[in-house]
Parts: C-alpha cells; sequence; structure tokens
C-alpha cells in the first residue's frame, strides 16, 4: 500500500499518521504507542498547569447597565466603558488588560450604585422633612385640629 496516497475509505479526505507512519483512526488513538514508564516520567499538564490557560474574567456590564439606569448616569457610563473592553481584551489573550479592565468596570460600578443610594436616602430624608414641615404648619394654622 502506498502511504503518501491513502485516503480514507469513509470520506476520501487524505488521512494523517502518527509517527508509526499508520493511518491515525479509533483503533490507533485509544492505544498507547509510548509505554508507561515514559509516560509516568512526562505526564500531561493539566489545563490549571498550562501557561495559555487562564479562567473567564467577569465584565460586570450587567451592574453598569443597571448602575447606569438606575442610580448614577455618569459613573455609570464610565463603568460600561470598562466593561465593554473586557471581552475583546480578553479574545486578545490580553489577560492582564481585560483584568484591569474588570477591576475598574466594578470600581465604577460600585461608585455609582453607592453614589446614586446615598442621593436616593438623602432625597428621602429631605423630602419627608419638607412634608412633615408643611404638614405642621398647615395643621397649627388650622388651630391645632383639622
Amino acid at each position: 500500500m502506498d502511504i503518501k496516497g491513502y485516503k480514507c475509505p469513509n470520506c476520501g479526505a487524505a488521512a494523517a499518521f502518527t509517527q508509526q507512519t499508520a493511518p491515525v483512526n479509533a483503533e490507533n488513538r485509544a492505544q498507547d504507542t509510548e509505554p508507561e514508564s515514559a509516560q509516568a516520567e512526562n505526564p500531561q499538564p493539566k489545563p490549571a498547569e498550562n501557561a495559555n490557560f487562564a479562567p473567564k474574567i467577569e465584565n460586570h456590564l450587567i451592574k453598569a447597565i443597571i448602575a447606569a439606569v438606575c442610580c448614577c448616569l455618569p459613573f455609570g457610563i464610565v463603568a460600561i466603558v470598562y466593561a465593554a473592553q473586557v471581552d475583546p481584551k480578553f479574545g486578545a489573550k490580553d489577560f492582564a488588560g481585560a483584568m484591569e479592565a474588570s477591576k475598574k468596570a466594578n470600581l465604577w460600578g460600585n461608585l455609582a450604585i453607592g453614589l446614586g443610594v446615598l442621593v436616593y436616602v438623602i432625597w428621602a430624608i429631605l423630602y419627608s422633612t419638607i412634608f412633615v414641615a408643611a404638614f405642621t404648619e398647615a395643621f397649627n394654622a388650622a388651630g391645632g385640629s383639622f
């Protein structure tokens, strides 16, 4: 059999060959070509040990959008800008840049939510103070009774 011209009998594609110059098929893949001692000396790296492996980095986009809509628009927009930078940087394997953008998106999102809650609390205090003062004045103007 001519090895160079070997084609797959099922699909007709040129077949790949192992170091043994045999066509790669399910049987060849299932067989270990290395002795056990060689496998013990050179274990395959796990994904966590691989230098190219990086965990998914959260982009905080939902938090940024909620912060912009419900709390503080200017800080929320900054958070959205940083959140939108995370995935493209991660896709370009700029893991440090993606992590930095994620941290900034989280920071600006938290600032927007915190500032928004603070403004709402101050507004509620002022509104209730004005309401109580107006009610008290109206009550006193009516002679102390309604």
